[in-house]
């Protein structure tokens, strides 16, 4: 892999979860590579941030109005690299194509085959998956069908899948591939640069208040509707467990509905800070409550490399396997829930011991390594 053309579908702007996986496989594919060229998708306010500046990055105006933007979903054109892949690859030179996310490699794999590339495709989640717990407006749901269809086309086509997740790898298989044996690779997700954590010398017991935090885009559909459910049927257990709590919620643009569900349940809400770090430093242990949607949940990241012990429900569990009833402790329901809460305030691991963890698996360095060792051998 000498010569690569990175095609991705997130703006490359500010620190959403998308964004933030892309940057870490761009940036790390421009450790690997000799050339890396980058198509990325843009808008006025948008400008990438934070890649490798040896990358050489082309930005992708999408000049369709919103309703040829919308006549074009019912007709499968559903990203905005049609005619930008080919022409780019008639400059020559190329040897791999990686679509970051499997909508932006529709129709497009072949395109790729055609000139010669291999094919690589990094799928951040189950695309279909996330899409239909995530729907919001009638072209959202028009736009499943495509969604499947491009999901489904880029495990049989490509010549190498890249998952964040284990369950993924098998989801991705059992979904699309059926008996057929497909190149379907684990990479995780790591941190997008060389990163200094957090220093937790001084986190010490203020007092036997134990201080708990969630974190995250309070404004995404899966992210509310897992909070009002878990305020409602988990927030009673913690008290009931751990009486002598705080609970804070923190993240960026929160609903006033939420803000009313926070006031009466005595949370404290803090709208969209310029830094988690305060929070982060502030707290005892940290909290991923969201039951829904695919992939990994990149903010239980955000707890451990603060050297916090996670609870996290089971679906958000997906990608921290390792960790978990050390660092990390999965629920599905109350009952597990009350064990697993119990379990993590007994927990031995210091925060030194779970930023160590961290470094070991979300790390750029890491990340570099696991994707340099599957690279050399597809």
């Amino acid at each position: 892999m000498k010569n690569v053309l990175f095609i991705t579908h997130h703006y490359l702007h500010g620190n959403g979860g998308g964004c933030f996986a892309s940057r870490a496989y761009i940036n790390a594919v421009a450790e690997i590579a000799e050339k890396v060229t980058l198509l990325v998708p843009m808008k006025v306010g948008m400008e990438p941030e934070h890649i490798n500046e040896n990358v050489d990055v082309r930005l992708c105006h999408d000049g369709r109005s919103k309703y040829l933007r919308g006549l074009d979903i019912l007709r499968g054109h559903i990203h905005r690299y049609y005619d930008r892949v080919e022409s780019t690859l008639m400059e020559g030179g190329y040897d791999t194509v990686i679509f970051d996310n499997s909508m932006c490699s529709f129709s497009q794999i072949d395109v790729a085959h055609e000139f010669g590339c291999k094919v690589i495709v990094i799928h951040h989640n189950c695309q279909y998956e996330y899409a239909k717990d995530n729907v919001r407006s009638f072209l959202d749901r028009l736009s499943l069908r495509w969604i499947k269809r491009c999901e489904s086309d880029s495990v049989l086509m490509a010549d190498l899948g890249l998952a964040l997740t284990e369950n993924d790898v098998r989801r991705l298989q059992n979904d699309y591939a059926g008996d057929k044996v497909c190149k379907i690779k684990y990479i995780g997700t790591f941190e997008y640069c060389r990163k200094a954590l957090l220093d937790v010398s001084g986190r010490k017991p203020v007092d036997k208040t134990l201080r708990f935090l969630i974190t995250g885009s309070l404004s995404s559909k899966q992210t509310y509707e897992s909070l009002k459910s878990w305020i409602d049927k988990y927030y009673p257990a913690l008290l009931e467990v751990a009486p002598d709590s705080i609970l804070t919620i923190a993240g960026k643009d929160p609903s006033e509905s939420l803000a009313e569900l926070c006031a009466r349940n005595s949370i404290n809400l803090v709208p969209s800070p310029v830094s988690m770090d305060p929070l982060l430093l502030e707290s005892d242990y940290y909290i991923c409550p969201v039951s829904m949607g695919g992939g990994i949940k990149l903010r239980i990241m955000d707890g451990l490399k603060a050297g916090l012990p996670v609870i996290t429900h089971n679906v958000s569990l997906r990608g921290y396997e390792e960790f978990e009833g050390e660092c990390v402790f999965g629920y599905s329901d109350v009952p597990s829930f009350k064990n697993s809460l119990s379990r993590m305030l007994e927990t031995r691991c210091t925060p030194e011991d779970i930023q160590h963890r961290y470094t070991g698996r979300f790390s750029f360095e890491s990340g570099v390594s696991r994707m340099r060792l599957i690279l050399e051998k597809y």
